[in-house]
């Protein structure tokens, strides 16, 4: 059985002030027992297009700050996603989530694969304007387990989840900044069904209340187990949750009902 930590944040457009939380919750979710926190999409800064863009330099300052959070604390940090500037483009920056294991060595960087873009009654929103999409499906081992990575928007993507699944992974992490409109709409039934499909356990840690760009977000982080059961939430407070995840219960859900031998992989192959 792993413990493991998950943060709802109101983040802002203070880059200092929103890394001084973040560092208090890595101390609590250590202080807890837990062996990985995750943080939500963009819990380090979030504010306009023209403030975004300014913070993208600070990328490799802010990875050497979660870095020593990681080691200092002894936790593995997953401190939802950062601008990394792309080579040779100057004003476009990939969505990254890094991940830092309990010594503060950077393990992975999973780039966001689908960038949003909707029209919706607030605004209308077109995360490619400024923002290179990834190109490569992720994994890492933390504390045994092996782990997917998604990005907020990858969840409406179910073939990302499906080639997840073929890496063998026991819990995918997804931290977000869903919407209003989309969140009441669609988080928890997607979240739970890409549980539900692919029989592994989802961490979803999200924004939440008016962010520093002035929109609302629909918070609801959540902990859903690989038979779609809500094992940890949090509503629209901020805060950090601590739940267990435990293997073997995938394998009591594959021993019930063992959807994944059932594919016709000769007629719908998975990527």
């Amino acid at each position: 059985m792993t413990r493991i930590a998950f943060v709802q944040m109101t983040s802002s457009a203070n880059l200092e002030d929103n890394l001084a939380q973040m560092e208090a919750k890595v101390k609590e979710a250590a202080q807890a027992g837990a062996y990985m926190v995750i943080f939500p999409e963009m819990a380090y800064f979030i504010g306009s297009a023209a403030q975004a863009l300014k913070i993208v330099d600070s990328f490799e300052p802010v990875l050497e700050r979660f870095s020593k959070m990681a080691s200092n604390y002894e936790i593995a940090v997953l401190p939802g996603t950062l601008r990394e500037p792309v080579p040779g483009s100057p004003g476009r920056y990939f969505n990254t989530l890094p991940v830092f294991s309990v010594q503060g060595d950077p393990v992975a960087y999973y780039r966001k694969l689908h960038l949003f873009r909707a029209t919706l009654p607030d605004h209308e929103y077109f995360e490619g304007k400024y923002c290179e999409a990834g190109a490569d499906v992720v994994t890492v081992e933390i504390a045994g387990l092996e782990v997917g990575l998604a990005i907020c928007y990858d969840l409406r993507f179910p073939e990302l989840f499906r080639a997840l699944r073929t890496k063998r992974v026991e819990l995918v992490v997804l931290p977000s900044a869903f919407t209003v409109p989309t969140g009441k709409a669609h988080w928890e039934t997607l979240v739970r069904a890409r549980a539900i499909e692919n029989q592994f356990f989802m961490v979803a840690p999200g924004q939440t209340g008016i962010t520093g760009d002035g929109k609302p977000t629909h918070g609801h982080s959540m902990a859903v187990g690989p038979w779609g059961e809500i094992l940890a939430e949090k509503k629209t407070e901020t805060g950090l949750v601590v739940c267990e995840i435990e293997p073997r219960q995938i394998r009591e859900c594959q021993a019930k009902v063992d959807a994944w031998a059932s594919r016709r992989e000769e007629l719908l192959p998975i990527p």
